[in-house]
């Protein structure tokens, strides 16, 4: 770690929960993990985004008994975005030959950056992320995804969504507990 800035170099799958977390970006009314746009909650990954002030409670059966838990609510991942190039496979990191993989938070910027360098069928595509969450306006937030072809030409196919699907399964001890809040 550098002043204000912290960077982790390569993807190391057992690690992604930890980094995630820290890599979080927050502005006092919302935060967000930073779980790569192309994630979805897997075991590996835990993409997910809190508001302040927005718990919900739930009432769920074990063992017969009824049983009330109040969470915060994982509200609607913004962020999902994949790619893939000539009608190819979709990214997956676990999968890739990637060359190069760093994440680096600028801590007084308030800016989280990933960049990859990733080999496929021996072209080399360069993908730059920028995410924040602004503190001027704090329901603003934002991801941009830069894609930079080094010396080939292809079609590339990028998918973006809104995930509202999401649901509280990042705390293993809850994970019996109902856990969608969102309907």
């Amino acid at each position: 770690m550098t002043e204000w800035r912290f960077v982790v170099d390569g993807f190391e799958p057992e690690a992604e929960g930890w980094r995630e977390a820290l890599l979080t970006l927050a502005n006092g009314y919302q935060a967000c993990r930073g779980a790569a746009p192309e994630s979805g909650a897997d075991g590996v990954h835990y993409p997910g985004t809190y508001l302040a002030g927005c718990y919900n409670r739930l009432e769920s059966r074990i063992d017969g008994n009824t049983v009330q838990n109040e969470d915060l609510v994982n509200v609607p991942n913004w962020l999902p975005m994949r790619f893939r190039i000539d009608g190819g496979d979709w990214f997956d990191a676990a999968s890739a030959d990637l060359l190069e993989h760093r994440q680096m938070l600028d801590i007084r910027g308030g800016v989280l950056t990933r960049r990859m360098r990733i080999r496929d069928a021996g072209r080399v595509l360069t993908v730059t992320q920028r995410r924040l969450v602004c503190m001027a306006d704090p329901h603003l937030a934002s991801l941009q995804t830069t894609f930079e072809a080094e010396g080939w030409d292809a079609r590339l196919t990028v998918q973006a969504a809104l995930d509202g699907l999401v649901a509280n399964t990042g705390v293993a001890r809850y994970r019996d507990l109902e856990n969608r809040h969102l309907v």
